[in-house]
């Protein structure tokens, strides 16, 4: 074989060689960088069911919330583009965990974000927003990656039950208030089940 080509094998072998390694290199960054991003992600979001159950009645801060939220989805989307990345640089591991991931969240943030604007027009009795006050801080005590949200479904449920059996409202003001609590409890209900749904499936 003549040398020339003796070379160029030894050259494109050593470029073979060379983009593995930085490929190992730059994989497990990108990957703890993502796992960083999803921490990012539970915090923020455990911080705002609780800021939720808190702030109810209190219009003015609920905007604000609903600002971080938006923030936050904006976040999420980033951190998603970063999970393709990485995805599609893993040669044959047909492995798009990280990217459903972030858009399971991206889906529960528009319906946090959704519910947020309700709140924002609600100025219910103290007694009337009291189980969904609970219900919002439950959340964010038992929001995690693995939690399939069976529980928190169950409660939303049996809430959703009491305040149907609750005697009808007599005054135009608080039929609309009700009104939006149940508008509440059905976004409520379809935030958990985007989680639910991601659990079953992935």
């Amino acid at each position: 074989m003549p040398v020339p080509l003796i070379i160029n094998e030894y050259l494109l072998m050593i470029i073979g060689v060379g983009c593995a390694l930085a490929a190992n290199l730059y994989m497990p960054n990108t990957e703890k960088k993502i796992q960083e991003d999803q921490a990012v992600v539970e915090v923020s979001m455990k911080k705002m069911l609780g800021q939720m159950s808190a702030y109810l009645n209190q219009p003015a801060k609920e905007e604000l919330l609903r600002q971080e939220c938006l923030s936050l989805r904006d976040f999420v989307r980033e951190a998603q583009v970063r999970a393709q990345e990485y995805e599609e640089n893993r040669f044959f591991s047909g492995n798009s965990y990280y990217f459903e991931y972030f858009a399971m969240r991206r889906l529960q943030l528009k319906v946090l974000s959704d519910m947020l604007q309700i709140l924002n027009r609600l100025d219910a009795e103290p007694e009337d927003v009291q189980e969904l006050r609970e219900l919002f801080e439950f959340t964010a005590q038992t929001l995690a990656e693995d939690n399939d949200g069976a529980e928190i479904l169950t409660k939303i449920a049996e809430t959703d039950q009491r305040y149907q059996q609750k005697k009808l409202p007599e005054s135009r003001q608080s039929f609309e208030e009700r009104a939006m609590l149940f508008q509440l409890f059905q976004l409520f209900q379809d935030f958990i089940e985007i989680k639910a749904g991601f659990n079953r499936n992935k």
